[in-house]
């Protein structure tokens, strides 16, 4: 694991099981509402990182991407919502008019939103995770923080990394 400082990890995701592992750690510290913003090659990981992460929140619903649907939403076991939103097949502006704004603007759910480079006056996020291609196929995801809320999400990622490195 490369700390790159206070507020950012850069982590292998060498298989699909260590991508999850990283959302499922992430999914326990997501307390209350939140916003995590996904960018990163076509095909890093994204998607699977959401099916990880609500999987670990308890949805049992298929999860698919929304690339053409533009949003999912699901009730999760524990009250709250969860909208995942795919900004793909949109130009900067059609977001709002798409009346996905209310969906981001539900500060009681988790959101998390693809591709946001395609949009333009997101709020801002809590987490902003990037997917990148390595060298054979290989991933590597940044996760930054981007407010308190996000900080903590990402010290107990960087905890539940070194709990799993102690235990080797």
């Amino acid at each position: 694991m490369l700390k790159t400082d206070s507020r950012t990890l850069r982590l292998p995701a060498r298989t699909p099981a260590e991508t999850a592992k990283m959302a499922s750690t992430l999914a326990a510290a997501a307390k209350g509402g939140g916003i995590v913003y996904l960018s990163g090659d076509l095909g890093a990981g994204k998607t699977h990182w959401t099916r990880a992460f609500l999987r670990a929140l308890g949805e049992t619903d298929a999860v698919p991407s929304p690339t053409f649907s533009l949003a999912q939403t699901y009730s999760l076991p524990d009250g709250r919502t969860a909208h995942h939103l795919d900004f793909y097949r949109l130009s900067p502006g059609e977001w709002r008019a798409a009346g996905l704004d209310e969906l981001l603007g539900d500060a009681k759910a988790l959101r998390i939103v693809e591709w946001p480079e395609r949009a333009d006056g997101l709020p801002r996020p809590d987490l902003f995770v990037r997917f990148e291609f390595t060298r054979d196929d290989e991933r590597q995801i940044t996760v930054a923080a981007k407010t308190d809320a996000g900080k903590k999400w990402l010290r107990a990622l960087d905890r539940g990394r070194d709990a799993a490195r102690n235990a080797l």
